[in-house]
């Protein structure tokens, strides 16, 4: 990844985009729209459906925009070919924001009525447009920045790295040559140029976004104590035991009075000294029995049995509780060995912590890089 920061940021300095540093993305360009943004819906003149209403906090520049979809000449919807958005007046298709679910959508017209499978697709499309928005902005921000040579060696750059990918899904696919490649992918729905087309977006924009955001200043120990103190909830540990556990099934002997005597058994072997986890293995129904009726740490309040979750948390590590009785069986716990609830030192948790601030520092900056881009950008949405 070093390598394709340095070539791209390389391209975009040459056409003065300047020399800050990258930053790593986590998820650049699927987020939620920026404020600034509404979605204009269409109204649709044959069959008489209405835009939905507005907030009233919209944008007084925000227009409805009708549009036919495109059919064949029996009428039917021709899939494919209908812009769902338009970003600076270039397009955006149906197929675009569908591609990656060709397989699912073509098991859906198998099973689904027609109107049903339109209606998936259109939930999909409204799902994922926004960041197909983001990423076609971004994209065509950086490239009107290049000059014909960049652009052409941009290409270059990310044909290169294509061809890296090609031979990952070689690898993946247990082909050997891009022919073969290509066939898979059709069966999926889609092909090698339309794949080359999303990564080499999905790179620039994530590279564009690094290169315009400033470079992050490092959280101190101010900052993380701050954090720390607003969210300690996060770091407090509940109570937890380490425990075994004897169950006597009433079903499992023929009701409970044949329990009952099984019960009585065990527990003369308990009072003899016998081991918990040996008597567990011989006389236990519980689903641990096999391992001598031992449960890991378990946290207080995730128990159903209250009674035997206050024993728990109450008794001495080593100390076999009184017996419970249910409805369908007798049960007896023993503790382990028991934590009470602690707070994690903030030592512990800085690294952690510092992790989080630097995402949210990263969040912010391409939020920032966005809403600028937004600003002086013309987004048309058609439904």
């Amino acid at each position: 990844m070093r390598k394709v920061t340095v070539v791209l940021l390389g391209v975009m300095s040459l056409a003065g985009c300047g020399s800050m540093g990258t930053v790593k993305v986590d998820n650049p360009v699927l987020g939620p729209p920026p404020p600034r943004v509404a979605l204009a819906q269409a109204t649709n003149q044959r069959s008489g459906i209405t835009p939905r209403a507005f907030s009233g906090n919209e944008p007084s520049d925000i227009r409805f925009i009708s549009v036919e979809e495109p059919t064949t000449p029996t009428g039917e919807f021709l899939h494919g070919s209908q812009v769902v958005a338009t970003v600076n007046n270039a397009p955006i298709f149906d197929s675009e924001v569908l591609e990656r679910y060709g397989l699912q959508l073509e098991k859906a017209a198998r099973e689904l009525s027609s109107e049903e499978t339109q209606q998936l697709r259109r939930q999909l499309i409204q799902r994922d447009l926004q960041g197909y928005i983001d990423r076609k902005l971004l994209v065509q921000t950086l490239l009107s920045a290049l000059k014909k040579e960049q652009v052409e060696a941009l290409d270059a750059h990310l044909n290169g790295l294509f061809e890296l990918e090609v031979d990952r899904l070689k690898i993946e696919m247990k082909v050997n040559t891009r022919h073969e490649v290509e066939r898979e992918l059709a069966k999926q729905g889609t092909s090698l140029e339309n794949l080359r087309n999303s990564f080499a977006n999905q790179r620039m924009a994530m590279e564009y976004l690094g290169a315009k955001a400033q470079k992050l200043p490092e959280s101190g120990r101010p900052e993380m104590l701050r954090y720390y103190e607003q969210h300690i909830d996060d770091y407090i540990v509940p109570a937890q035991v380490k425990w075994q556990q004897i169950v006597i099934s009433f079903d499992k002997h023929g009701g409970q009075r044949e329990a009952l005597a099984v019960l009585e058994t065990l527990i003369d072997e308990l009072k003899a000294k016998a081991d918990f986890a040996d008597v567990a293995r011989k006389y236990s129904d519980g689903v641990t029995a096999d391992s001598g009726g031992r449960w890991d740490w378990t946290r207080k309040g995730s128990l159903t049995d209250k009674r035997a979750e206050k024993a728990l948390f109450e008794l001495p590590a080593g100390t076999i509780s009184q017996v419970f009785v249910s409805k369908k069986d007798y049960r007896l716990v023993r503790v382990v060995s028991r934590r009470e609830t602690r707070q994690i030192p903030v030592a512990k948790v800085q690294t952690e912590i510092k992790g989080k601030l630097l995402k949210e520092q990263r969040t912010a900056a391409t939020k920032n890089v966005l809403e600028d881009l937004y600003a002086n950008a013309v987004i048309k949405i058609f439904n």
